[in-house]
């Protein structure tokens, strides 16, 4: 039946003078599955026969033929080769053709292989083939032109009847087979049917077009001897015999190369090079077109099937679900995808009811509108309800969540909106994944306190020491204690200058004498970013006095020089500690007795 169906189809490329209608896909909408897909390759096939009926090959091919000037070049050809051969051949020669049929298939051959083996005329044939087929493939290529809308109509009636026009038209999205794409490079050749056969079309008629001009040629030569032959038997009657040798010679001294000339450069061997050249035309469409319509429905059957087999669960709820089905027909095409991998999750996590649930309060339409970012998040999680709070969280920056992987170490509640766009905004993956592992409240410390510029610096430089808090942690909980902008912003700079600091800070009894033990907590930092020689005696004994009026606390004092200088620098600070203390009453009563001195 299937081959049936194509050979009537073809023979419209086939027979002369078959006349075709308008072709049209019949109405797919009742068909049967299995008969979908001969509905689609009847009516390609039909769009390929009337893109080319038989009337047009002789059309095409009489069209290519006067514009390269074929009549003109054979018949010039013709005379050349004509004198060439009756030079070659000598007066004998030639008044033996007249009698001998040997000697005059002989010029016949020759007279052949100087025209149609001529260079010439093969470069000026390819130029013809060649046209022809381009034409071929033009009109082939309009044709699928006008067989997109019918064909994707039959798709349309065939699933929008059976699964709502949603699923028909993101069946025709997905669809590689284009079956209208125009020709040309902006259009991906190995996913246009048309192209395919526009192209194998005229490639086919190009190679049957060369052999039917070897057939031709040596009919018309065989025909010629034939021509000859006949000519030459009236000249041997026995009659007429010697009246015919004292007529040819004297006046057929050209033996048979005119009757040879006429034969094969004449009118009607013209004639019967464009008819061969229209039959072999009309023969490789028929052939290509037939194949082409077969392999247009097979990708289109088999896309189909590749699709149904890929959402057979949703499908199948819509088959048996009206209410689902009813909201399945108000989903955009392009998100059919989309939304089907979100209902098999679904069904997977709680069947049937959890859909009926999702649609019913509103999240499975709110689904339809997820972008493919949130659509990965929610797979990857395995929860559509977080998907779903991420994306109101994110709104644009939701690509940013995904691509840092945010929704991996934290959830939407840990973030105002402003807090994680600050964090995505941070554009280096170490340092959003540094923030990420903190405790949502120190995290959110340093996305309030920090400029972005310093945060990325610190998270880079920073070190963590092995099985200590991370180095943020440290900075985010100094943070907190300060209570004045201006100290945090020190404590930063501090920390830009001397990275190392924040391993000292992460002591809680340094972060103590630091932000209670000192009066000035900015001075404190500042002075364990200070870098002190040892021989800076007195840059130390400046220190001391920082510790001994109690602007810092004198443990910091003894923390950074035990750390720079181990046991001597620590006997150095308590020696200078003791010598101060010792003498502050004195330099109490010098500055009580100074100003009396000098009043006098």
């Amino acid at each position: 039946m299937r081959h049936s169906a194509r050979a009537t189809l073809a023979a419209a490329l086939l027979l002369p003078g078959l006349a075709m209608a308008q072709p049209s896909f019949e109405d797919c909408s009742a068909l049967p599955e299995a008969q979908f897909r001969g509905a689609i390759e009847r009516g390609t096939l039909a769009q390929f026969a009337t893109a080319m009926p038989a009337a047009d090959a002789d059309a095409l091919v009489a069209r290519h033929w006067r514009a390269l000037e074929m009549d003109a070049l054979i018949q010039r050809l013709g005379r050349e080769a004509h004198a060439q051969v009756a030079a070659d051949a000598g007066y004998v020669r030639r008044l033996i053709s007249n009698y001998s049929p040997g000697t005059a298939s002989e010029l016949a051959r020759a007279f052949n292989a100087r025209v149609y083996d001529n260079p010439e005329f093969k470069a000026r044939f390819e130029l013809l083939v060649a046209a022809i087929g381009d034409g071929l493939a033009t009109r082939i290529a309009t044709a699928g032109a006008a067989a997109q809308d019918e064909a994707r109509r039959c798709v349309r009636g065939f699933l929008g009847g059976r699964y709502t026009a949603t699923v028909a038209e993101a069946v025709l999205v997905t669809l590689r087979t284009n079956l209208a794409a125009p020709a040309g490079p902006a259009v991906d050749v190995a996913t246009s049917t048309t192209i395919n056969t526009a192209r194998a079309l005229s490639g086919a008629a190009v190679l049957v077009m060369r052999g039917a001009l070897e057939r031709i040629v040596e009919r018309i030569v065989a025909r010629s001897a034939g021509v000859i032959a006949g000519s030459l038997a009236r000249r041997v009657v026995p009659v007429l015999g010697t009246a015919l040798f004292a007529w040819d010679l004297v006046f057929g001294a050209d033996g048979v190369l005119g009757e040879v000339e006429e034969q094969l450069t004449g009118d009607a061997s013209r004639e019967d090079i464009r008819d061969a050249l229209a039959g072999s035309l009309r023969e490789a469409a028929g052939r290509e077109a037939a194949a082409a319509a077969s392999r247009a429905a097979d990708e289109v059957n088999r896309q189909w099937g590749e699709f149904r087999t890929q959402h057979i669960a949703v499908l199948a709820l819509a088959d048996k679900d009206p209410a689902f089905r009813a909201f399945l027909a108000d989903v955009p095409p392009d998100r059919f995808g989309s939304l089907a991998r979100l209902v098999d999750l679904l069904l997977k996590q709680g069947g049937e009811a959890a859909v009926q649930a999702a649609r019913e309060d509103g999240t499975l339409g709110r689904a339809t509108r997820l972008p493919e970012a949130g659509v990965a998040i929610a797979l990857a999680r395995g929860s559509l309800a977080e998907a779903l709070a991420w994306a109101d969280l994110a709104g644009a920056n939701l690509p940013a969540v995904l691509r840092f992987e945010v929704f991996r170490s934290a959830s939407p509640d840990q973030f105002t909106a402003e807090s994680l766009a600050r964090l995505l905004a941070l554009e280096q993956p170490a340092a959003v994944a540094q923030l990420l592992r903190l405790d949502p409240a120190l995290r959110g410390t340093l996305l309030r306190a920090l400029p972005l510029d310093s945060l990325r610096t610190l998270a880079a430089r920073l070190p963590t020491a092995p099985g200590a808090e991370p180095a943020l942690a440290t900075l985010a909980r100094m943070l907190e204690a300060l209570p004045a902008p201006e100290q945090a912003n020190a404590l930063v700079q501090a920390l830009l200058r001397r990275p190392e600091l924040i391993a000292t800070l992460a002591d809680e009894d340094t972060r103590r004498a630091v932000l209670v033990g000192s009066a000035d907590p900015m001075a404190a930092l500042e002075m364990l970013a200070r870098q002190t020689a040892l021989w800076d005696v007195m840059r130390m004994v400046a220190d001391v006095q920082l510790a001994v009026d109690g602007t810092v606390s004198p443990r910091l004092l003894l923390q950074k020089y035990t750390a720079a200088g181990g046991v001597v620098a620590a006997v150095m600070l308590v020696l200078l500690l003791l010598v101060s203390r010792l003498l502050k009453p004195v330099f109490f009563v010098l500055r009580l007795l100074l100003p009396r001195a000098r009043a006098r």
